[in-house]
């Protein structure tokens, strides 16, 4: 145990009694009177011959109001009535005989004894005033000395993080503040409690002596150990063992002993206040070892989560780069392989043309029959690659987003179409559209896709109806909430009253090449669609198709109004092999 030298000497303010003579037993309290009364009478006695005196009892007010002073009222007119039978029987008549009959007398005797207790009273007030005032003093003295008491200890304990270099001065504090001994087993891990102790140790028992420091001791491991009750602490003890709990339980005890006299209830408030704050203090210090603790696993897995983080972005960013590596690979084979593909095809289309033209009158049926499928094949190959092209352009050809008005396109779109609306009897209702930011050329082909697959998948002997509409919602629909950000839309719907086509297809043909009828009933490469989702793709948008065989479909386009990131940059592509001549060269 830690031993800290202090002074032993107690210090502490004792209360005064409210009453004068309250500290005295009854008997003595009169026997002031009676000796005072009677010193005052031998000494009356002793100056008669040589001093004539008036009245006879001016001196005995003298040791009635030093009874009242010091013995209390009751003594004092106990006195006064001893002084008045005195008077009567030595000084108002013949000496050694009382006066019964004389009115004068009795009178004077009266005026004596009401006289006697008014100043005794008067005196006797004045005294228990004053030792109030007194008492009042030394109780507003001890109080200060308890507050600047708990001031330091909470400055000892406030000063460091470490308690256990504050606990010894808490305990040299506590002498002789609040005892002659104090003593503190605090427990901050899973090993033994500290102690600390200030003071000099209670002597053995004997009579009614504390008890020593050992059994204190062992009560405050007791404490500590099983959480067991505490010893009693009431008022008056001559020893204290206090517990020091936090939420989590007891920590540790604080042990007070004095030498004589008990402790009051003051005292064991004061004791009690100690060691809530040594709790407090104690508590601070497991809060910040616990958050430091927390602290350290916190940035231990913010540290791993970091590296798993960079992994994954490092892995990413290495997927990114292989994609846009294989898609600018595939932008290059798709010119390249486009350019060697249409320069064969020309000279088939071109030779064919000339064979048709020159030698048709030689050809037998099944020859220009042969002729003619040749052609076709080479038509359909012309236009596979002018899709193919197409395709690839969404981003090899890309323009920068600006202000586009999508009712002048869709307006735009139907004026070209128009013969293709007229052969097959239809029309197109346009409703309004916004103006969004977006590239006008892919608008426009977007418009020219939907509109025309509207107009070609149409029934037989139906005439078609395409209706076009747009609005401006902040309101996502559910399947795109996980892919769009909230912020406003353009929802474009383009609706028509064709064959439509089984739900269950409705995302196969977005892809290139994807065809659900034959050749024979419908034009086309399977390629348009794949071109409206890259478009829609590019401007951060979704494209989605709702049908209903045999009733019609309905394709929704959400585009954002403004663009959240800079459009697409132009990038150097591959010579457009519609530019270039044939041998190769531009």
């Amino acid at each position: 145990m830690t031993q800290v030298s202090s002074p032993t000497s107690a210090g502490r303010a004792l209360a005064l009694p409210d009453a004068p003579g309250a500290g005295l037993p009854p008997a003595a309290r009169y026997a002031v009177g009676l000796v005072g009364v009677v010193v005052t009478l031998l000494l009356q006695l002793a100056v008669e011959p040589f001093i004539q005196q008036e009245t006879p009892f001016l001196l005995f007010f003298a040791p009635i109001l030093l009874t009242a002073w010091t013995a209390g009222l009751r003594p004092a007119i106990a006195a006064t009535l001893l002084a008045a039978v005195l008077a009567n029987y030595f000084f108002l008549g013949a000496r050694g005989a009382f006066i019964l009959d004389d009115t004068g007398v009795w009178l004077a005797l009266a005026v004596f004894i009401a006289e006697g207790a008014l100043f005794s009273a008067l005196v006797a007030a004045l005294h228990q005033a004053r030792q109030r005032a007194e008492a009042a003093r030394h109780q507003a003295e001890a109080g200060q000395e308890r507050m600047a008491f708990l001031a330091d200890v909470s400055t000892a304990l406030s000063g460091s993080t470490d308690v256990a270099r504050a606990l010894p001065a808490v305990a040299a504090r506590a002498v002789p503040t609040l005892a002659d001994w104090c003593a503190l087993a605090v427990r901050f891990d899973e090993g033994g409690p500290q102690r600390f102790a200030a003071g000099a140790p209670p002597p053995p028992p004997h009579g009614g002596a504390p008890p020593p420091a050992p059994a204190l001791e062992a009560h405050m491991d007791a404490l500590l150990a099983d959480d067991a009750p505490a010893p009693d602490s009431a008022p008056g003890r001559a020893a204290l063992v206090l517990p020091i709990a936090v939420r989590e339980g007891r920590v540790g005890a604080l042990a007070l002993a004095r030498h004589a006299g008990g402790f009051g209830p003051d005292d064991l408030a004061l004791a009690e206040e100690v060691a809530r704050r040594v709790a407090n203090a104690i508590e601070a210090v497991l809060l910040f070892r616990a958050s430091q603790q927390l602290n350290v696993e916190l940035e231990r897995r913010v540290q791993e989560r970091t590296r798993e983080v960079e992994a994954a972005l490092n892995e990413l960013r290495a997927a990114n780069a292989r994609l846009e590596l294989s898609n600018r690979e595939l932008e290059q084979f798709a010119y390249v392989a486009s350019h060697d593909l249409q320069e064969p095809l020309r000279k088939i289309q071109a030779f064919g043309d000339r064979l048709k033209i020159k030698a048709a009158p030689q050809l037998s049926d099944d020859a220009r029959d042969y002729l003619a499928r040749m052609q076709s094949a080479a038509g359909r190959m012309q236009t596979l690659i002018n899709d193919l092209l197409a395709f690839s352009r969404v981003t090899s050809k890309a323009q920068p987003f600006v202000p586009v008005d999508l009712g002048q396109v869709a307006r735009e779109v139907v004026a070209d179409l128009e013969a293709r609306i007229e052969q097959t009897g239809g029309r197109v209702e346009l409703g309004l559209l916004p103006t969004v930011m977006a590239d006008p050329l892919q608008m426009r082909q977007l418009f020219q896709n939907l509109l025309g697959n509207a107009l070609k998948f149409h029934r037989a002997g139906v005439p078609p109806v395409v209706r076009v509409s747009g609005e401006v919602t902040a309101a996502l629909p559910p399947a795109t909430q996980a892919v769009l950000t909230p912020e406003p839309y353009c929802r474009i719907a383009v609706a028509d009253n064709g064959i439509g086509f089984d739900p269950k297809y409705g995302d196969r043909i977005f892809n290139v090449f994807q065809r659900l009828h034959g050749r024979g009933q419908y034009e086309g490469s399977g390629v348009g669609l794949a071109i409206c989702r890259k478009i829609v793709e590019r401007h951060a948008g979704t494209i989605a198709a709702d049908s209903v065989p045999g009733e019609g479909t309905t394709f929704i386009v959400m585009l954002p109004i403004r663009q959240g990131q800079p459009a697409l940059p132009e990038r150097a592509a591959p010579p457009d092999p519609a530019q270039v001549a044939p041998g190769g060269q531009p």
